[in-house]
């Protein structure tokens, strides 16, 4: 919790360490490790944010979180990782319908523009064919 004040407050440096240190005691609340990740994404801090919801994951497989790390990628351009997280995320039971479509858009969007792979489909899941649905609102 006190990484998330000194985001909020842009004093980086500070949260850094703060996280670093619960690492070091097994910090491991996927809820507030997944509020982490969402706020270095949002300070542009990619690979603190990177750490943060895969440690999230590894505590509890979430749609946010998932979601996020697959904007994370985006982000670094890790494009084949992106598209993967946000596949991944459509196929999670808490995803809501929302978050299935803009993952299922951002996902297709990266395959098409940014990779200029046209022919390969989003997915291979037969129910997300045909009203699957989307992702992480900041990452377009």
């Amino acid at each position: 919790q006190l990484a998330l004040l000194c985001l909020q407050k842009q004093r980086f440096d500070e949260a850094s360490q703060s996280l670093h240190q619960a690492y070091k005691l097994g910090l491991a609340d996927a809820q507030l490790l997944s509020q982490l990740g969402g706020a270095l994404f949002n300070a542009g801090q990619w690979q603190d944010a990177e750490a943060a919801l895969l440690r999230s994951l590894q505590a509890q497989e979430t749609a946010t979180a998932r979601e996020l790390l697959a904007d994370t990628y985006k982000q670094q351009q890790r494009l084949e990782e992106a598209v993967n997280a946000f596949r991944a995320t459509i196929t999670l039971p808490d995803a809501s319908e929302a978050q299935s479509a803009r993952c299922k858009e951002a996902a297709a969007h990266i395959l098409r523009v940014l990779l200029n792979r046209t022919e390969e489909r989003v997915l291979n899941v037969p129910w997300a064919q045909k009203g699957g649905t989307a992702c992480h609102k900041g990452s377009m």
